[in-house]
């Protein structure tokens, strides 16, 4: 990670790693993919992003691990990420987290399915964790070749956002609050 926790695959993976326990590795790229209708045409940032190539890989799984990041450095720490999930088989897209040193996953967010030739982007909250975590961001293709799933921009950062109660008419208003979350609760009037 440089100092902004950042990766997108301009200068290799970064601190990321390819799992060798899988089924085949992430491709680099830059443009559109070999397939055609199915992948991004170009990065989300920069020149470069990382994909699974599905031709050849039906219903296979292919992850990438960020080891020992510490959260500690961090007030309200997210995982974002720019994905790309373009085609008719699309399969699946997962996050997992450890917090321990024999990686036992727990899945944080997933999506399948074909999201349309767009890049989206995600933010999953770390906030429940603490110390050192593990991250692995997993693929699973689809049935036939119209399953090439891409990601760039991946970071870890402390979030802007702070959930809570943000109309000051409310009893429960929270000053801090910079993302109304739906919870207020107002003074019930009544006639006197």
């Amino acid at each position: 990670l440089d100092s902004n926790n950042t990766v997108s695959f301009e200068n290799g993976l970064g601190i990321w790693s390819q799992d060798t326990n899988d089924d085949f590795d992430w491709t680099f790229a830059s443009g559109s993919t070999a397939s055609s209708g199915t992948g991004p045409s170009n990065a989300f940032e920069g020149n470069y992003y990382l994909y699974v190539e599905s031709s050849g890989n039906y219903l296979a799984t292919s992850s990438l691990i960020i080891e020992c990041v510490n959260l500690n450095n961090f007030n309200n720490p997210v995982f974002e990420m720019a994905y790309h999930m373009y085609g008719a088989t699309i399969g699946t897209l997962d996050v997992d987290i450890s917090t321990d040193s024999g990686y036992t996953w727990t899945n944080v967010w997933t999506l399948s399915g074909d999201q349309g030739d767009i890049w989206n982007q995600t933010s999953i909250s770390l906030s429940s964790y603490s110390g050192e975590i593990s991250i692995r961001l997993r693929a699973t293709t689809g049935s036939s070749f119209t399953s090439d799933i891409a990601v760039d921009l991946l970071q870890i950062k402390d979030s802007l956002l702070s959930y809570g109660c943000t109309d000051s008419l409310a009893t429960n208003y929270n000053s801090n609050a910079t993302t109304d979350d739906g919870s207020c609760i107002y003074p019930v009037l009544g006639c006197t």
